[in-house]
């Protein structure tokens, strides 16, 4: 429920994911037309990343991974409730190197839970994150560089660091039966770093002539009062849920130059503070500032949902507006210049309706969502004249409506179809920014799955699933009118097979294909630097045998091998950062994973209930909506997920 991107207001444009996978229990994934109290940033949706929760008994665990290439990893937890203190507390490393040269990294990651009932009715929680990571940089290749080893490195001396310091207080209040105020407050201190070789123009085809330094520190405080109540009429009841937010946001950009190693030496100092910028002729190189900003930023939103459930529950109509106002500002260094921008906003409705009984359910939804320019685009698009326009945020409008089956002799199935039309839609790179004033994006999804021991008992524990989605795109208004929007592959289809047997053990395979796309608004096919172009089609497949069973006096064991890229498929993405080209994507790997845990029981009946709940089914069921987010998050944070 707390926004983890850094400034300016809530850009999910994260170059540090700031979270170990350990920390991280489940993800949710929440659709457009119902999530007006969450935002900006929610074109088709958001993602809320769950934790571990504080557990009833006290409970320790150990889990460890590693692959073949050396990428291994580590966490180990404590939680547990204290007569009415609870309290969790985990620590994860990771460290090694990746299938690419110039790839080693180590990260650590922490994090802290308290919750304590105050009173019956007033319940207090914390959650603190800590998070620290070193990495080299393999940068991207060539086309003539991928073609003689696509697993190499040319780029020796780039490399990333930054850490992130977070914490929120949540303060829950039920006065009454049926109300809630719960108050979040929070704040973050995130603090990246990059350095890369390049040249004065940026330009990936010349030779590379300097190393770059971009120094970036960001700083976000924010509070969030929510009061929600429920209403009881004579044939329907109704959630209602009020609320607001305001985020304060700082941030300090810099960058330096200072000259490559000689002899193929380490690399140069260049200079990490973000305080100052130098600048003069008396001035050392490494010292001398080339971007200098300080950024300011305010976000205020308020929003009003009412959820109807009428027909004993079968019809549910959620309705809710959001209203975002912000306003940026700047100064700039370099030229003491200062830079406000005016006070910029909208209303953002939502609206879902969903209809369904016991088998069979339909829904149709629609929402919007803001988008708040960031620093860099407003330095590239600066107005020089009263006749000068800003940047404007960028809006998105998302329909969506499907059919569900949620159960037909162990058969469940979905149907959805989308539509989205963004309206100044940004791409920002490192030298210039693409403002596509329209453009649109639609599709259908659909999905099987089949668990035949639900009327077979002889096959109980087989899941069979198969699914496929179709996406069209363009772009509606621009020097690109009628190409086809980037990253938006027209065909996908996946599925998979696993079975579990009685005593825990689970074994399947999977396989998904993805179709061809492009990678810029030009729909550009080849490029001789490589950041540029169309990436292939590519399948994947893996295969896991893994094990989770509840040993006597509490024990658990979790154990799992398998293969990802199963047929060795070659494939690649693309970047076009300041080291951009090709990137080769995962070979055939290896992995292993294991874990051990142990829950204190207190007492014979909490013995006997442990052991009932871990055998007890849980079949979680995503909508197709969910399913095209997770597979969008995965594309676009794929290195650390």
């Amino acid at each position: 429920e707390v926004p983890i991107a850094p400034a300016p207001y809530g850009n999910p444009s994260l170059s540090l994911f700031p979270l170990s996978l350990f920390q991280i229990a489940s993800i949710d994934a929440v659709r457009g037309g119902a999530s007006v109290r969450f935002g900006p940033w929610t074109s088709g949706g958001v993602f809320n990343l769950v934790s571990h929760p504080i557990p009833e008994n006290p409970t320790i665990s150990v889990t460890a991974q590693s692959d073949q290439f050396g990428d291994a990893g580590a966490a180990a937890s404590y939680g547990g409730t204290h007569k009415k203190l609870g309290v969790y507390v985990e620590y994860a490393p990771r460290f090694g190197k990746t299938y690419r040269e110039h790839s080693e990294f180590q990260s650590h990651g922490g994090i802290i839970k308290f919750a304590y009932p105050i009173t019956p009715r007033l319940k207090i929680e914390s959650n603190t994150h800590l998070f620290w990571e070193k990495t080299n940089l393999p940068g991207g290749l060539r086309t003539s560089d991928y073609e003689v080893d696509r697993f190499q490195s040319v780029r020796p001396y780039d490399r990333f660091n930054g850490h992130r310091e977070g914490t929120n207080l949540k303060l829950r209040w039920k006065p009454k039966p049926n109300h809630e105020l719960q108050i979040i407050g929070f704040y973050s201190h995130s603090v990246r770093s990059s350095v890369m070789a390049s040249n004065m123009d940026r330009n990936l085809a010349m030779p590379v002539t300097l190393l770059t330094s971009q120094p970036r520190v960001f700083d976000v405080v924010g509070i969030e009062p929510r009061y929600a109540l429920r209403i009881d009429h004579k044939k329907m009841f109704q959630d209602i849920s009020v609320g607001m937010r305001g985020i304060y946001e700082t941030a300090r950009l810099r960058e330096f130059w200072s000259d490559l190693p000689a002899a193929g030496g380490p690399p140069a100092l260049v200079s990490g503070d973000t305080k100052a910028c130098p600048k003069g002729l008396s001035t050392a190189p490494e010292l001398l500032g080339r971007r200098c900003l300080d950024g300011r930023t305010g976000g205020y939103s308020f929003y009003l949902e009412d959820k109807l459930y009428l027909l004993d529950t079968k019809l549910v109509i959620t309705g809710g507006l959001r209203a975002e106002i912000m306003r940026q500002g700047f100064y700039d260094l370099l030229n003491e210049k200062s830079v406000p921008r005016p006070l910029q906003g909208g209303l953002l409705p939502g609206f879902n309706v969903w209809y369904g009984g016991d088998n069979v359910a339909g829904f149709v939804g629609y929402g919007r969502s803001f988008g708040a320019p960031s620093y860099f685009s407003a330095t590239i698009n600066m107005p020089t004249s009263s006749d000068s326009r800003w940047i404007q945020p960028e809006l998105a409008d998302m329909v969506e409506g499907g059919i569900k089956l949620m159960e037909l002799g162990g058969v469940y199935a979905d149907v959805t179809a989308w539509y989205k039309y963004f309206r100044f839609l940004r791409d920002e790179g490192d030298n210039a920014i693409a403002i596509i004033p329209g453009a649109h994006a639609y599709g259908v999804e659909a999905e099987v799955e089949w668990e035949p021991g639900e009327v077979w008992e002889r096959v109980d524990g087989l899941e069979l699933k198969l699914g496929y989605a179709y996406t069209g795109s363009r772009v509606l208004k621009d020097i690109y009118t009628g190409n086809r929007m980037p990253w938006y592959p027209v065909h996908e289809a996946w599925g998979s097979a696993a079975y579990r047997f009685p005593f825990g053990l689970k074994f399947g395979t999977s396989a998904e294909y993805t179709g061809k796309q492009f990678t810029d608004y030009g729909n550009i096919t080849q490029w001789a630097t490589g950041e540029l172009g169309t990436m292939p089609a590519y399948t994947l497949m893996t295969a896991f045998a893994g094990l989770q069973a509840p040993l006597p006096q509490g024990w658990r064991l979790e154990f799992t091998v398998g293969v990802k890229n199963l047929l060795n498929q070659v494939w690649f993405t693309r970047t076009d950062d300041l080291n951009g080209g090709i990137l080769a994507m995962r070979p055939r790997t290896f992995y292993l994973n294991i874990g051990f845990a142990h829950e204190f029981i207190r007492g014979r009946s909490g013995e006997q209930a442990r052991r009932r709940e871990a055998k007890r089914k849980d079949y979680p069921r995503q909508t197709a909506s969910e399913r095209r987010n997770q597979r969008l998050m995965k594309r676009m944070y794929g290195a650390w997920l």
